[in-house]
């Protein structure tokens, strides 16, 4: 378009026409060339800005790198810590759970010792409770033969007494009947 204007102006213009064309061309240019400057310039901000906004996205991300990376070390230590912890309580509770069957087994054990003792010295008592009735039975059996015996001896006696008195009691009657006899006929002799 500046060509072709300056094409016109050549064939068509006065000397100060063209004076003042060219003097618009200058300003035009220079306005041109300022419009450039500043768009260069702007470009340039903007690169810098765009630069710069990178620069601080990028610390921002390797910030929050660092900030990630701490708080996957802290989770990890406090994963660590809470398996610990549950393994720590787990082995306590073993412990505990070993302490707590094996005083249930010795007092188990305790139990059936004081039970099998008891029943020992049940069975012992009533054996003892047995041996003592038999003897007693057989003492009572002995002394009722020994008293069976004395009265056995005892009739015996009487009955060897009683023949005896019987004997002499008829010893008696003949001897008193043979007197009674002998005076009765001593009585009737005299007659």
């Amino acid at each position: 378009i500046r060509l072709k204007k300056e094409a016109v102006v050549s064939t068509q213009s006065t000397g100060e026409e063209r004076e003042r064309l060219a003097k618009e061309r200058k300003e035009q240019e220079e306005r041109e060339r300022k419009e450039r400057e500043a768009k260069r310039e702007a470009d340039r901000l903007a690169r810098i800005q765009a630069r710069k906004d990178a620069e601080e996205q990028a610390e921002r991300d390797r910030l929050a790198a660092i900030e990630f990376e701490k708080q996957e070390k802290e989770r990890k230590r406090l994963e660590r810590i809470r398996k610990e912890k549950e393994e720590e309580e787990r082995i306590e509770f073993e412990r505990l759970e070993k302490i707590r069957l094996k005083k249930e087994a010795e007092e188990a054990e305790k139990r059936a010792i004081e039970e099998a003792k008891r029943r020992a010295i049940e069975e012992a008592e009533r054996k003892i409770r047995e041996e003592e009735e038999r003897i007693a039975r057989i003492e009572r059996e002995r002394l009722a033969a020994i008293e069976a015996e004395r009265l056995a001896k005892i009739r015996a006696e009487e009955e060897r007494l009683a023949a005896i008195q019987a004997e002499k009691d008829r010893i008696e009657a003949e001897r008193l009947a043979k007197i009674e006899a002998e005076r009765l006929a001593k009585e009737k002799a005299e007659r």
